[in-house]
């Protein structure tokens, strides 16, 4: 029976950890502690520190280790492994609850006979991890969110589960209250009155939310619509720059042979078709006045295109490196980072000032990671905000600054560092970002 109660444990752990990865997205680490945790346990149930007459003791002491390992080992701030620990307690306390009653309900018919409390305790786990298996293999794959009938049948299962509830605990509080009124027990049936209101009350409280969510479902599918918009949009317009730019090159490439060809017609004296000539470039020409940058990546080479053709001639500019296209973000978010690292560069650049004016971006790829950096000289020193950023220049400052703020928001969320530091009448921003996994 020990060997059941310490392969149990190892269940109800795992359990743990695939529900609070499956559902809500937690990752772990500090794994060391749970291996730890399981050592001890096994070593003090096989030892018999920990006594097992009765079981029921047993599990509570069971679940009470599996707690505080799963809080322990959760990479989040304290706040939100406390909160997400209790989530995963109280829905898995329901969810083993629901597949226990089912098992006991069928262990006659399946088994011939009772089974023993702990061998229900390792079938309802091996179930319920089943059940937890088959959701995280349809996330994997997917499944869930490209399938119309998958999504049918869930929100269907959805609102199956609240029409249960809602019929379920009326029948109970009414067949309590037929019970007290045969019991005929006063202080009973004032109790299953009090019941049934706070009943009523919470019905109207999930009604209540219902509509909330739906019409937050709602709102958010219309944000995301529109996010992938812009995103298409945003694409569009930087492929058509880089086309441009690209346009651009090819004709200052061909500049020397168009005119080799004017002074030719100018010397025989082809006057008219000369005119002819030079008005079929007119209709084509554009003042250059910015060389065309590559890095290997559409979003940064579009920005760089565009921004660095604003600088005044006097500017040093040089752009260095080379990056893979495929990154661990998406595009919308690698435009959040870099058009404000450049913009905010380019807007300094432009302001009046004496000395050398410069601006260096450069681009670096390793096998795991990516780095950028972007350094320009500054016309007076900066100051630094509350949040270890340094603080805009601008007037109003309730409308500036923001940049650097979405911009480090952006890569702490896809798991990037951002560091800035001050430099010899200089300024330099350097951001590192994961590179896109194959896994």
């Amino acid at each position: 029976m020990k060997e059941i109660i310490c392969f149990n444990f190892l269940l109800e752990l795992t359990k743990y950890f695939l529900f609070a990865y499956v559902l809500f997205g937690v990752k772990f680490q500090r794994k060391w502690f749970a291996v730890s945790g399981v050592v001890l346990y096994t070593v003090f149930i096989l030892t018999g520190v920990l006594p097992i007459e009765k079981l029921q003791n047993v599990s509570y002491i069971t679940v009470l280790i599996v707690d505080v390992i799963v809080l322990v080992v959760m990479d989040s701030p304290i706040k939100s492994r406390i909160f997400n620990t209790l989530k995963v307690f109280f829905l898995l306390i329901c969810l083993d609850s629901a597949v226990g009653g089912v098992v006991s309900m069928i262990e006659n018919d399946m088994f011939s006979l009772e089974l023993s409390l702990e061998k229900k305790w390792v079938i309802t786990n091996i179930i319920s991890i089943s059940a937890l298996l088959l959701v995280f293999w349809g996330k994997k794959r997917q499944i869930m969110e490209n399938n119309r009938w998958v999504q049918l049948l869930k929100k269907g299962a959805i609102y199956t589960c609240i029409v249960i509830m809602a019929l379920a605990i009326p029948f109970t509080i009414t067949g309590l209250t037929y019970m007290a009124e045969r019991i005929n027990d006063p202080v009973l049936m004032k109790g299953m009155q009090i019941l049934r209101a706070v009943f009523f009350f919470s019905v109207i409280a999930l009604a209540i939310f219902i509509i909330y969510v739906n019409d937050t479902n709602k709102k958010m599918k219309k944000y995301l619509e529109m996010e992938k918009t812009l995103k298409d949009t945003q694409k569009s317009y930087y492929e058509a720059m880089l086309s441009r730019e690209e346009d651009t090159r090819r004709f200052r490439h061909d500049v020397l042979n168009h005119i080799i060809c004017i002074r030719e017609l100018v010397t025989k004296g082809e006057i008219t078709q000369a005119e002819a000539y030079v008005e079929e470039m007119q209709g084509n020409i554009v003042e250059i006045q910015q060389k065309c940058y590559s890095v290997g990546n559409t979003i940064i080479d579009a920005f760089l295109n565009y921004y660095v053709q604003m600088l005044e001639e006097d500017v040093e500019v040089k752009i260095t490196g080379c990056m893979a296209e495929e990154v661990s973000i998406s595009d919308l978010e690698l435009c959040t980072i870099f058009s404000n690292l450049i913009k905010n560069s380019v807007e300094e650049l432009k302001k009046p000032g004496e000395g050398r004016k410069y601006l260096e971006v450069k681009v670096n790829s390793g096998q795991q990671a990516f780095q950028i950096e972007v350094s320009n000289s500054i016309s007076k020193q900066l100051e630094e905000t509350k949040e270890n950023l340094p603080k805009t220049t601008k007037k109003d400052k309730k409308n500036h600054g923001i940049g650097l703020r979405n911009v480090k928001d952006t890569i702490e969320k896809n798991h990037g560092t951002f560091q800035w530091k001050r430099e010899e009448s200089g300024f330099k921003t350097v951001v590192t970002l994961p590179l896109k996994c194959n896994i």
